[in-house]
This record gives C-alpha cells, sequence and structure tokens, in this order.
C-alpha cells in the first residue's frame, strides 16, 4: 500500500497476555508470526453482527490479546457479520472479514495487518474474496467445530491439551463439567506433544487406566477401577467388543491406528444405559471419534523416526469437493514399520481411511466412509518367566523368545455411514451404522514352565508351536433422537434411542486332544532361556492339525431413555431406562466331539440416576448410579440350573470445574462400585459339562468392592502453560480367592497412579524463543502384589511365592521448533533416567514383561492450508 496512506491508519492495539496471577485461558496469548500451531488456539469471542468493521475489529483484538493494524480508508463504510463462540483466532477474523475484499498477514510475533486484497500478496498473507472465503465459518455448511470440522467435539487445530467436550456418556456433544460421570478426552494435541500413535498408547497416558500386556506383543488389555475394559465405541455408535487378542481368536482383535481419529474419549465406571451390561464389570468404556472432513483445504504430513527402527510416515489431505463446500473429503494414508526393545519381534502396518460429507439441506448432513488395515508381524507370545522358587532371574531387557518364522498378521476392513437430521432449533436425529470384518492368522511358539534355578533351563521341555485362523465380522446400528422442551422457561432434555450389534466368528486350531505338544509333535528342541537360538526351523504343520473348529454368533440390542429435568436452573435431575436382550449361539467340534450352546437374556432396567447442581457458572456438583447387571447364564449349578447373574452398583459424587472458554477443566470425582453373586467355581474344573463349559458354579456370598478418587486438571494454567494431570487412588477386595492369597479384583491395580504432562510456550518472550515449546512429564504409580503357589521339587510341596512390584515412575521431556508457518520439528524422550520395571507381572509361567527403556522419537511436521 502506498506510503501516503500511512497517516490515516486506524491503529488497533489491545495486547493479552501475562496477566499476573491469573487462570488467563491459553487462547490470550499473542500467536507468534510463522507459528501456525499458536495461532490455532481457540479464544472466546461474543461479537455482535450488524455493527460497523472497525468495531468488530477493535473487539476481536480485545478479546484475542492480538494487535491489529488496519488503514480507517479500508474499514470505512463496512460491516460485519460477527462472531460467536470459541474458535481459533485466523478462523474468527476469517469470518469477520468474509464478504470484504480484506486479507490479513501477520508481521510481528502479536501484531496482525489488514489490507486490501488488490495488492499482490506477500509470503504469510490469507487472501480473502467475496465469492469464497477459505477456512471461513460460513453459514452456508454444518461447520461447528474447531478448524471448519463438523463435528463440534472436534479438537485438532485447537492447540490444547483440553478437551471440553465429548459425546461418551451421552448422545450427543456435552460438555465435561456437565457430564455427572468421571471423563476424560485425549485430544489431538496430547497426541502430537507424547507421540501417541495406538489406542495403547493413549490408554497409556489415560487417568486412572492401567495398562496390561496380554497374550503377545501386540495385544494389550486395559483395566478401570479394577475392571476389565471391554467395549469401546466409534463416533458414539454400538459398542465394539475389544476383549479379544491375536492368540484368542473367537474375539475382535483391536488395533486401532490415531491417525484416523480426533480424539479419544474415557467414561470410567458402569455404562450401561446407553451401551448394555458388559459381561466383565463395570471398568468403563471407550469413544474413538474420527477425523472429519473440513470446510477448507488442508494438508498435513507427519513423520517420525525412534529408537529400534521405530519410523512411521502419515498424509492427511482435507478439502471441499465443490464450490458450494456442500461436498467434502478426507484422505489418511499411513505406514508404520515398528521393533522393540527385545529382540526379533517386529511389526509392519498400513492404515488406509477416507471419509465423504455432505450437506444434503441445511438441516441433514450425511457421513459415509472405510478404512483398511493390514499388519504383518512377528509377536513374541506370552513375555518371560520367573525362576521355580518365584524369585527374578534378570534377564536382560532384549531377551525374546521367539522366532523369525512366527507371525501374527491380521487383516482390518471397515465402513460406516452416518445420518444426522436437525429437527427444528432443539431436536436432532442421529442413525449409525459400522461394520468391521477381520481376518487373523497366528503361529506362535510357547515355552512351557518356569525357570530351574540350579540350571537355568526350563522346567518343562520340548517346546511347542501352534498355529490358529480366524474370520470376525461386527456390524451394528445405533439410532438416538434428543432435544429439549421448555416447561416454565426452563430447557428439559430428553433422549430416546436404540442400537443393536452381531458378531460372528469362526476359527481353527489344533485340537488338544490329538496334538499335544502342536506342530512340533513330541520333537520339539530343548532351548536355553539365556542363549535363544533363533535358528530353529518352522515345523511342518502336520495332517489334521486343524481338527479344532469353533464358530458362533451373539447379538445384542437394546433400547433406552433418558430425561434430564431442570425444575431451577441451577437444579439437575436424570433419570435413564434401558431394555437389554443378549443372544449367543456357539458350535464346537473336534476330532472327538461335537457340541452346540446358547444363551438368551433379556431385562428390563432402570440403570441410570444422577442429580447436578450448578454452584455458580464455573464450578458444580454432582452425584449418579448406575445400577449393574451381568449375565452368568454359561455357569451351571450342581443343580443342573444357571445360577443367578451377577449385579450391583456404581456410586458416584464429584466436583466439576470448566473456566469460560473451555480452556481449562478440572474434575474431583469419588466412587464406590459394589458387585454381588459373582460365579464361584465349585471343587475344580475336573467335571466337563460340554460346550466348553468345565465344573459347577456357585453365587458367591460376598461382595466385590472398588472405591477411590479422580482427580484430573486439563487445560491452560497460565497463558505460557499448559498441563494434563491425573490422580488416581483405588482400593479392591475380592469377594473370593481362587488360591487363598489374593484378596483384590486384580491384583497389578497400583493403589496410587499420577500421569501429568505439562507443555510451555513463552510466545512473548522474543521471535526467537518463541518459535520453541518444551514439554516434561511422569508416571508413576505405587507397588502392586502378585501373590501365587509353585511345586518345590525339593521338599515335593506346594508352597506361597510373591513376585511384588516396588513404586516406579518414568519421566519424559519434549522440545519443539516451529521452523516457519508450515513446518515443525520435535525430539520426543522417554523414561530419560533409563528406569528398569516391569510393566505388567504374571505367574510362574510367564506373562512377564518388561516396561520400555529409555527412547527418543525426532519427529517432523508440516500443515499446509
Amino acid at each position: 500500500m502506498a506510503s501516503k496512506h500511512y497517516h490515516s491508519w486506524l491503529m488497533l492495539a489491545v495486547l493479552g497476555g501475562n496477566l499476573a496471577g491469573g487462570t488467563s485461558a491459553l487462547a490470550q496469548q499473542a500467536a507468534p508470526a510463522g507459528d501456525s500451531a499458536t495461532q490455532a488456539l481457540r479464544h472466546n469471542f461474543s461479537i455482535p453482527g450488524g455493527g460497523s468493521l472497525a468495531g468488530a475489529l477493535l473487539a476481536f483484538g480485545q478479546q484475542s490479546g492480538l494487535q491489529l493494524i488496519a488503514p480507517s480508508e479500508l474499514t470505512s463504510g463496512l460491516s460485519s457479520a460477527g462472531v460467536s463462540g470459541s474458535y481459533p483466532a485466523d478462523d474468527a477474523l476469517r469470518t469477520l472479514l468474509s464478504g470484504t475484499s480484506l486479507g490479513f498477514k501477520y508481521v510481528s510475533t502479536n501484531t496482525i495487518q489488514i489490507y486490501s486484497t488488490a495488492t499482490a500478496s506477500t509470503d504469510g498473507t490469507e487472501v480473502l474474496g467475496a465469492v469464497q472465503v477459505d477456512g471461513a465459518l460460513d453459514q452456508a455448511t454444518n461447520a461447528v467445530g474447531v478448524n471448519g470440522s463438523t463435528d463440534m467435539t472436534a479438537t485438532e487445530g485447537s492447540g490444547s491439551l483440553n478437551g471440553s467436550m465429548l459425546t461418551v456418556g451421552s448422545k450427543g456433544a456435552t460438555s465435561v463439567k456437565d457430564t455427572p460421570q468421571s471423563v476424560s478426552v485425549i485430544t489431538s494435541e496430547t497426541m502430537q506433544q507424547q507421540g501417541i500413535r495406538t489406542l495403547n498408547d493413549a490408554m497409556q497416558k489415560a487417568t486412572g487406566i492401567t495398562v496390561q500386556q496380554g497374550n503377545n506383543s501386540r495385544e494389550q488389555t486395559f483395566y478401570s477401577r479394577g475392571f476389565q475394559i471391554t467395549r469401546a465405541s466409534i463416533d458414539g455408535g454400538s459398542p465394539i467388543d475389544i476383549s479379544g487378542g491375536t492368540n484368542l481368536n473367537k474375539r475382535f482383535s483391536p488395533s486401532f491406528d490415531m491417525s484416523m481419529y480426533d480424539h479419544v474419549e474415557i467414561l470410567r465406571g458402569a455404562d450401561d444405559l446407553f451401551n448394555g451390561f458388559s459381561t466383565t464389570g463395570p471398568g468403563g468404556t471407550v469413544n474413538l471419534v474420527r477425523k472429519r472432513p473440513l470446510d477448507h483445504f488442508q494438508l498435513k504430513y507427519d513423520g517420525s523416526a525412534g529408537s529400534w527402527d521405530n519410523y512411521q510416515n502419515s498424509l492427511d489431505l482435507s478439502s471441499p469437493l465443490n464450490d458450494a463446500g456442500t461436498l467434502r473429503a478426507r484422505a489418511v494414508l499411513t505406514r508404520k514399520d515398528s521393533h522393540h526393545f527385545y529382540r526379533t519381534a517386529k511389526d509392519e502396518k498400513t492404515v488406509a481411511y477416507g471419509m465423504l460429507e455432505a450437506d444434503l439441506t441445511d438441516s441433514t448432513l450425511l457421513t459415509f466412509g472405510g478404512s483398511y488395515q493390514r499388519i504383518r508381524g512377528v509377536p513374541l507370545s506370552n513375555g518371560l518367566t520367573l525362576y521355580s522358587d518365584g524369585s527374578d532371574p534378570h534377564f536382560s531387557r532384549k531377551t525374546a523368545w521367539v522366532f523369525p518364522w512366527e507371525k501374527s498378521d491380521s487383516d482390518t476392513r471397515e465402513v460406516f455411514a452416518k445420518l444426522e437430521q436437525k429437527i427444528g432449533d432443539k431436536w436432532n436425529f442421529n442413525l449409525n451404522y459400522s461394520g468391521l470384518y477381520q481376518r487373523n492368522s497366528t503361529i506362535y511358539s510357547n515355552v512351557a514352565g518356569d525357570i530351574k534355578p540350579d540350571t537355568g533351563l526350563f522346567s518343562a521341555d520340548p517346546i511347542t508351536a501352534d498355529a490358529g485362523n480366524s474370520n470376525n465380522k461386527q456390524f451394528s446400528f445405533d439410532s438416538t433422537l434428543a432435544g429439549e422442551f421448555d416447561v416454565f422457561g426452563l430447557p428439559q432434555k430428553l433422549t430416546l434411542g436404540a442400537n443393536y450389534s452381531k458378531q460372528s466368528y469362526w476359527m481353527t486350531s489344533a485340537d488338544a486332544d490329538s496334538m499335544e505338544n502342536g506342530w512340533f509333535g513330541n520333537t520339539g528342541p530343548s532351548m536355553d532361556p539365556w542363549n535363544w537360538d533363533t535358528s530353529v526351523p518352522a515345523p511342518s504343520i502336520p495332517a489334521g492339525y486343524y481338527a479344532y473348529l469353533s464358530s458362533g454368533s451373539s447379538i445384542n440390542w437394546g433400547m433406552y431413555s433418558q430425561l434430564v429435568l431442570t425444575p431451577w436452573k441451577p437444579l439437575h435431575f436424570g433419570l435413564g431406562l434401558r431394555l437389554n436382550a443378549y443372544k449367543s449361539n456357539t458350535h464346537t467340534s473336534t476330532a472327538n466331539d461335537q457340541s452346540d450352546t446358547s444363551e438368551f437374556t433379556r431385562k428390563w432396567e432402570s440403570p441410570y440416576y444422577s442429580v447436578s447442581y450448578d454452584i455458580n457458572d464455573d464450578l458444580s456438583w454432582y452425584g449418579s448410579y448406575t445400577k449393574i447387571f451381568i449375565p452368568q447364564s454359561n455357569m451351571i449349578s450342581p443343580s443342573g440350573q444357571q445360577i443367578d447373574p451377577e449385579t450391583g452398583s456404581n456410586l458416584e459424587t464429584g466436583l466439576k470445574y470448566a473456566q469460560p472458554g473451555g480452556m481449562l477443566n478440572a474434575s474431583l470425582s469419588l466412587y464406590q462400585i459394589r458387585l454381588v453373586n459373582q460365579g464361584q467355581l465349585i471343587g475344580g474344573n475336573s467335571v466337563d459339562l460340554g460346550g466348553g463349559r468345565q465344573g459347577y458354579y456357585r453365587n458367591a456370598p460376598e461382595a466385590d468392592i472398588s472405591k477411590g478418587v479422580d482427580l484430573e486438571i486439563t487445560g491452560s494454567v497460565q497463558p505460557w502453560w499448559q498441563t494434563s494431570l491425573g490422580y488416581t487412588y483405588n482400593f479392591n477386595k475380592a469377594s473370593s480367592s481362587p488360591d487363598g492369597l489374593n484378596d483384590s479384583i486384580t491384583t497389578f491395580t497400583p493403589k496410587h497412579t499420577i500421569k501429568w504432562w505439562n507443555d510451555f510456550q513463552f510466545n512473548d518472550a522474543g521471535e526467537t524463543l518463541s518459535k520453541f515449546s518444551f514439554g516434561v512429564g511422569v508416571q508413576a504409580q505405587s507397588k502392586t502384589k502378585q501373590l501365587g503357589t509353585l511345586y518345590d521339587e525339593k521338599t515335593d510341596t506346594l508352597r506361597n511365592y510373591n513376585a511384588n512390584t516396588a513404586f516406579y515412575a518414568v519421566y519424559s521431556a519434549r522440545i519443539g521448533y516451529a521452523i516457519n508457518r508450515n513446518w515443525s520439528v520435535a525430539l520426543l524422550g522417554n523414561n530419560l533416567f533409563d528406569k528398569t520395571y516391569y510393566s505388567t507381572v504374571g505367574g510362574t509361567f510367564g506373562g512377564y514383561w518388561y516396561g520400555d527403556p529409555r527412547n527418543f522419537v525426532l519427529s517432523i511436521s508440516g500443515t499446509f492450508d
């Protein structure tokens, strides 16, 4: 612009940032030039429409903490449509300037220059026209979330460790503060900073979650409050059974790659109202929220290289497909090659994901898409083991009893569709469909027994080798009608819905009666656990090996309703009602026998009550009660009748705080879970009842108890400091102990757990330092106990052993640097002090897994829009 115009410029300067002693949102800090991540941080805007553009820009500067410079002749006579809500500064400014011929660019750390697009643009400028606004919050589309997403709960582009909105625990976007249960959100920024690539990684970082290694190196199980989490949903649909692993072939083997998802939502405790009864207890549920197409063009690249030859590359492309922006698409392609700190085991993963989104009308949104995941791997099975006297051999962390010819291969295909229909201003109807198809093929070896202290060799020879193949199909529907109606001027909320899911499977493996030692038969090699020989060739498959066949199906369906009454503005009562039904059929055949079993359960329930009181706009108290119902129809009493179902309750109360603008959330929850009538085996499992059922059962006379505290703080504490802090205390006691030793529901659940991550960005510290970001975190847990019995050869008796794990803490740190507006690099270090510890403790026959040693990940990210 010509210099003669400089004297008439209108200077709009409202500087934010260092507010002394405040808990102001991170969004109030300035966005440095060239730092696109900071520019994407959300701010709470309230700028009415219809006024002058100059006034709107002045309000923008005050509310964002940024300095604007604009010539008065450019804004004179122009009006603005305004903007209201929580948005990144760039998106809000695009909206204020939409319909004009004005653009903007960053000229320093916290200064934005407004200019006419008639002038040639320069590097870093945003060019806006009267016809099309790149990335604007266009009312012609359904964009309501961050960064132009149609998902109100989306976190990508927010730059925040806090997710203030979620759908788990409800069937619509609800604030964390207004959800009367203990919940957490793992945001896109959290995943980026802490190197989270899989659901297993995400659960490792989640408050109150204990992760246990399963049968092999690819299988993990998740526990909350002493109970296993066996269900996950995607975009709030019907639950998916994630209880299985690659060696438990009749179950779906979860392999969720985070490159397809915006964030992860976790609910701790029972969630029977919307998901139906669980077969394993009230551990909780997980909801993965897919990335959606954006209302503007965006291309992202993420690449990383880490210790032990771990590499990942991911491309993520989103764009409108027509000029009106009513048809949008997103595609993700990811390749990951991963090895482990122990020898031989590895995985290769390819992920392809795509989604199309169409605004059929102003009130109708249709989404459909699919994904494909291909995994080829060499798994380590069953971890390490102990000496036969229960002491620790202290194997090297590189030790792995695995052969290169072992495999764990899977192919997973997914198709999904969702219809979202707005009905007036207050009602919404959603219809979800999801189909998952998975094929697994495994070959694995097993070592037998523990280690002899005198020889250092396995107590049982030879080793065995087994294999299995399986197919698994799951498809589900979920429909929900939710909205509000007023009574005496107060909003009352009603949710009605139904879900249906069906799982079918078939699997083949060795017939245990005819193939006692698997492929090797009686000729398996004797192996030295201290000097493992990987050159042992793979045995040939014996004739008739796949003699065991199991197939079956299970159906879950239910109808649910929830009413939230508000008789007084700060007081809310919730009531839930559900009809559950479950049916399963199983066919099993071996070389010598065939059997069929079936189960059916149907029950009306009123499983959910809640109350909450808004102490003020930011702080609320809540209490909730969830009824628990666990069928045990596969357990038979000596009279030949099914034993009673396991029942109980999840009682919870707490406080929740939400900072205005959604930049900080805090919660404190106290809970107690009580279960009665747990199935208890009588006199061992020597009685064969057919259909895979062994032994008689009775209902235990005592109750299982789990109680404790969850504390979580996430978001911006200061303009330069974000935190994610989770602390959990849990005490759990079992009604009975099969071995008479362990009196806990799960002995590996620690009483005390802390997970803390901090991110520091000094955006007002000068142009150079403002390009850096620093992160530091710790994960720590108190000791756990693992008691058991073992055979003492010297005395020919059974005696007790104790395999406790001591307290441990693992520290991490990260440094990031913004090269320019598009590119950034980061170095993440984990277990910085190289702590040696067991992340999972098993028994005398294996199941001991070391935690990761010190490791580093170098990553580079590029964003172009």
